[in-house]
């Protein structure tokens, strides 16, 4: 079926993967979008007046409704302070999915199956780790410093000392990964601990946690990861990131108490963006309805 109006197309795209997201046993369920965290210093959240702020994703929310039952996901608007461009917008619609059955094949799996369904596009796969290894020396699976290493040739390169290691990372990840996906859908695995502290780490390898990105023409589409069972490593990790917030410690205390499951995975897909490279758009704003009244 071809459908020239990309809101139309938007509208069609999101049934889509509902049907199909039914049919292999998934729930779809509603949960709150104001949220009382208000995010921390790298991801900070839209605030209201009344101190509470608009949500940026479903994923926290989500796991902990594994509780009642092992396949679920939300379609609903989130929101960031990001300026409006052809890139990015305040508000926008993401697909956020959790299953407890889920291991690191599975997520990628069906992130790809809903993402090709949409974009016909060539299919690439690259490493992270590989691309480090190859521009730095530095063997993020081996290495346990790696990490830092990294960052610390990275500060010097974008003269950021002062920057977080998450900033860093997402500076290089705008400039020297998601180039890599021209004109195809790029699959990057094997990215160090830092993008996402509540990523499981993966076995065997000292700097690498089992986490993954979809990218198209130089933008994040899916977004993905296996979450770390051990609460006491993840309250570790996430501390020492200055990470560990409200939502990771509300996380950490229900699963201690056995009211989640410890284990899962999902992602998230940016709906807007799958549909302006799909549709091959110039601006995420030609997906938004009535635009004008939000300006």
């Amino acid at each position: 079926m071809i459908i020239e109006n990309p809101i139309l197309y938007k509208s069609h795209m999101i049934s889509s993967i509902r049907r199909m997201l039914s049919d292999l046993r998934f729930t779809e369920i509603q949960t709150p979008v104001l949220r009382k965290y208000p995010g921390d210093r790298d991801r900070p959240r839209l605030f209201l007046e009344d101190g509470r702020s608009l949500r940026e994703s479903s994923a926290y929310a989500l796991r902990v409704n594994l509780a009642i039952t092992d396949r679920l996901y939300e379609i609903g608007p989130m929101f960031r302070p990001d300026v409006a461009s052809d890139r990015h917008l305040p508000e926008f619609t993401m697909l956020d999915l959790y299953a407890a059955d889920f291991d690191l094949a599975a997520a990628k799996t069906l992130a790809l199956q809903i993402v090709t369904t949409f974009y016909q596009g060539e299919l690439r796969t690259v490493s992270f780790a590989d691309v480090v290894l190859a521009t730095f020396a530095i063997d993020l699976r081996r290495d346990e410093q790696g990490e830092q290493k990294l960052c610390q040739l990275l500060a010097q390169q974008y003269s950021m000392q002062d920057a977080s290691v998450l900033r860093l990372l997402d500076r290089y990840i705008t400039d020297c990964i998601e180039p890599l996906s021209k004109n195809c859908c790029l699959l990057v695995t094997d990215f160090s601990p830092a993008p996402e502290v509540r990523a499981k780490l993966a076995p065997g390898l000292a700097c690498v946690s089992e986490r993954f990105e979809i990218q198209i023409n130089g933008e994040e589409v899916v977004h993905g990861y296996v979450d770390e069972p051990d609460v006491n490593a993840l309250s570790v990790r996430a501390a020492s990131y200055d990470a560990l917030g409200y939502e990771d410690r509300t996380i950490i205390d229900l699963i201690r108490k056995g009211r989640v499951p410890p284990g899962s995975a999902g992602f998230g897909i940016g709906i807007e963006r799958l549909a302006k490279a799909s549709l091959g758009l110039p601006s995420l704003r030609d997906l938004m309805p009535s635009w004008e009244f939000a300006q």
